[in-house]
């Protein structure tokens, strides 16, 4: 409440609406509630009390009030919730009428990057993601665009006609790996539309038969360790859509050849694991154990410590050394996979009430946005570039310190694991 010039001026703050009333000197009395409001709280879509359409109006509440009064927030939360929404409007600038995404942009040479065919499911799977987060139709349209060109790029199943997969080449990835993005991708959305969801079922369908034949499986696991829980995750994430018993059983097997891997095989693929063990726990618990000693040592393999060497490493995450060698530089991806994997098994351990685990991984979180917003272009270290330039930078993470290249790919897995990091922020 204020005085100016002899009035009493009342100032509302909301979540959504901004007002100044002013009254005479006489104010009426205010009859205020028995208690305040609970604060906004940051959304778990595995609640099943929430219908996918009320969960979503929740998370694109959550994030508006974030944006609209960042007090809310400690000044590292405030910067990952704009990290994010900076990535997500370079995704943005960077689709084109044709419902596809320039695969990147290489400053050196003010040319478009090259890129794989992945990276077009990447962007789509971000933006569908950061559409239920921030409420933006922006987001949504372009996704939607995005998936409906990579959906129209699979093919019927030679096994199975009700079933069809992914068309990029084996060469670049397996038809199962490149299969499960593009499903994961479809079931990013929090309410994805009807047809979107009938052509995802024939996707759910194949990665189920594959999961099946656990003699090819486990000759994919070889060459692509991450591949057996990746189907996992895709499957499991469908199944919160259009829940069927058949997803449930062939998860269970993929992550049965993904539990008889080594750890020591998949310190970049390793975050693949965490995700499905993440999901798979809201149906068997059993799975906890295995989740909380996963996630224990991809937080191992943090550098947690400023190292005077390296201090541009803090926060990331180093491959690990091969041959006795040196690890090696951390880098964007890999970094970011690893958060977004904490940020997953944060929520569980949540859930369970396990406080002491979600303050370390909590802890680690903030280390690793601390790593990924320093390889983001800002307006801050994008002075040296000329004014016209500027704008198609603002946004986009580079692969890693050093580097200036700018790529899908690696500006999904930052935003990703950005929102992750926000969601979490609040209690």
């Amino acid at each position: 409440m204020l005085c100016l010039n002899g009035k009493t001026v009342f100032l509302a703050l909301g979540l959504w609406v901004q007002g100044v009333f002013v009254v005479g000197q006489a104010p009426q009395p205010l009859t205020l509630p028995a208690a305040p409001p609970s604060p906004i709280q940051p959304v778990d879509l595995r609640e099943k009390a929430l219908s996918p359409a009320d969960a979503a109006r929740r998370r694109a509440a959550w994030a508006r009030a974030m944006e609209q009064d960042p007090r809310a927030l400690s000044p590292l939360n405030q910067q990952m919730l704009q990290g994010a929404r900076r990535g997500a409007d370079w995704l943005t600038r960077a689709n084109t009428t044709k419902g596809l995404f320039l695969p990147g942009i290489d400053p050196a040479l003010t040319t478009e990057a090259t890129g794989g065919p992945l990276g077009q499911v990447a962007a789509a799977w971000t933006l569908a993601r950061a559409s239920g987060a921030f409420g933006d139709e922006r987001y949504e349209m372009r996704a939607l665009q995005a998936l409906l060109a990579c959906l129209d790029d699979t093919q019927v199943d030679s096994e199975d006609p009700q079933a069809r997969h992914s068309s990029i080449p084996s060469a670049v990835i397996s038809r199962p790996a490149a299969t499960s993005w593009l499903l994961a991708a479809v079931c990013a959305l929090e309410t994805p539309p009807a047809e979107l969801l009938e052509r995802a079922e024939s996707l759910a369908r194949y990665l189920a038969r594959q999961a099946g034949q656990e003699n090819l499986a486990t000759i994919i696991a070889k060459v692509e360790p991450g591949t057996p829980a990746l189907v996992a995750y895709a499957l499991l994430r469908s199944y919160r859509h259009q829940p069927a018993a058949w997803k449930l059983d062939g998860a269970r097997k993929a992550m049965a050849i993904a539990k008889a891997l080594p750890v020591e095989t998949l310190p970049q693929a390793l975050p693949w694991p965490i995700l499905a063990l993440a999901e798979m726990s809201q149906h068997d618990a059993a799975c906890l154990p295995l989740l909380n000693s996963a996630t224990d040592t991809v937080v191992s393999w943090q550098a947690d410590k400023v190292d005077p060497r390296h201090p541009g490493w803090f926060g990331g995450w180093p491959l690990p050394a091969a041959r006795g060698g040196l690890p090696t530089d951390p880098s964007c991806v890999g970094s970011a996979m690893a958060l977004t994997a904490l940020c997953e098994a944060a929520l569980v351990a949540r859930r369970q009430g396990d406080l002491a685990r979600h303050q370390r991984l909590h802890d680690a979180m903030d280390r690793g946005a601390q790593y990924l917003l320093q390889l983001q272009f800002t307006d801050s270290n994008t002075q040296h570039f000329a004014d016209w330039y500027r704008p198609r930078l603002l946004g986009g993470f580079r692969s890693g310190a050093g580097e200036a290249t700018l790529r899908l790919e690696q500006n999904h897995h930052a935003v990703m694991a950005l929102l992750g990091c926000s969601q979490d922020a609040t209690p």
